[in-house]
């Protein structure tokens, strides 16, 4: 629903002067439907669980809808525009004060999952800024993320450690995330590491996502004018801690033939979480951890780049 949401709000503001009036107020009201029925839930008493799961990926995904819904018709309906707007805005300040305590940049649904849920959350952290309604861009945890995405790519950039859950390859992008960051962290290093995965990938596609369905986010954050900022064995360690996350990876380089060993032995929430969650901070009183594996003491093995020992995966039993 929120996908379909997002989409129909994104068209209607493209094709706005394309349409007549009765197609316009069709349109409009179809929207405003739809975002009616996100909202309600975000105000109910017993809301669906991705209302306060400010850990979990559908969070930011049906936040990011009804915000885009909010913007392609405000002008038609501005008081219900500005209660979805309100409750985007309180909701984005939440999982981002969760995050700037989560101070290595990961998260605990992993790799895939983690570039499901921030295709979305740097859409909202994006229209948010540009609209002067809040200004994440100074978060730890965004600064830090690249390393996530780099660290967590298995050599050759083609696919990606798998703890938590996944299918081993990216959930979305991850091009146009590492552009964004990269405006944010003006560094060099994503655009380059969003070539190396280009060449990798191919015309290949994250999983289950259609050829071109990130075009347009690439399209609006890549920079010409970021100078590509080349990774060797020499300019960055192979190894990487990931306190919060638990995990330690190690690299004998950047190439597809490169050895590569991870080791995993932390909380399924992530250490800030779980000890939130310990003292009782209603900001994680219904954090949703479907997506992290109780996969501690894990650990894979690609001698060479090959395939050796690998990690749990998504079809793979959690308990």
């Amino acid at each position: 629903g929120a996908h379909i949401l997002f989409g129909f709000s994104v068209a209607f503001d493209l094709l706005h002067s394309e349409f007549n009036p009765a197609e316009r107020e069709n349109f409009a009201r179809r929207i405003k439907q739809q975002a009616d029925l996100f909202y309600k839930e975000t105000q109910a008493r017993k809301p669906e669980f991705w209302t306060t799961s400010y850990t979990n990926n559908h969070n930011y995904i049906n936040h990011n809808a009804l915000l885009n819904a909010a913007l392609a018709v405000e002008d038609v309906y501005p008081r219900e525009a500005k209660q979805w707007i309100d409750q985007c805005v309180r909701n984005t300040e939440l999982v981002m004060e969760i995050r700037s305590a989560i101070g290595d940049g990961s998260t605990n649904e992993g790799v895939m999952y983690g570039t499901y849920g921030s295709h979305a959350l740097f859409a909202t952290l994006e229209l948010l800024h540009e609209h002067k309604l809040a200004d994440h861009f100074g978060n730890r945890w965004l600064t830090q993320h690249f390393n996530f995405l780099l660290h967590g790519s298995l050599p050759g950039f083609q696919r990606v450690v798998s703890y938590a859950d996944g299918h081993g390859t990216y959930g979305h992008g991850p091009r146009h995330l590492l552009y964004f960051l990269d405006r944010v962290m003006r560094d060099g290093r994503p655009t380059w590491v969003a070539q190396r995965i280009d060449d990798a990938l191919g015309r290949q596609q994250p999983y289950g996502k259609p050829e071109g369905s990130n075009l347009l986010f690439e399209f609006l954050w890549h920079d010409p004018n970021i100078e590509p900022r080349p990774i060797t064995r020499g300019t960055s360690p192979g190894f990487h801690y990931f306190e919060d996350w638990g995990v330690v990876t190690f690299r004998r380089g950047w190439s597809q033939n490169d050895t590569f060993f991870s080791f995993k032995s932390g909380d399924p929430a992530g250490e800030a979480v779980w000890r939130m969650m310990l003292g009782g901070d209603a900001r994680v009183a219904a954090t949703n951890v479907s997506h992290s594996h109780p996969d501690a003491g894990s650990f894979t093995f690609y001698p060479k780049g090959q395939d050796f020992l690998a990690g749990p995966l998504y079809p793979k039993p959690k308990r």
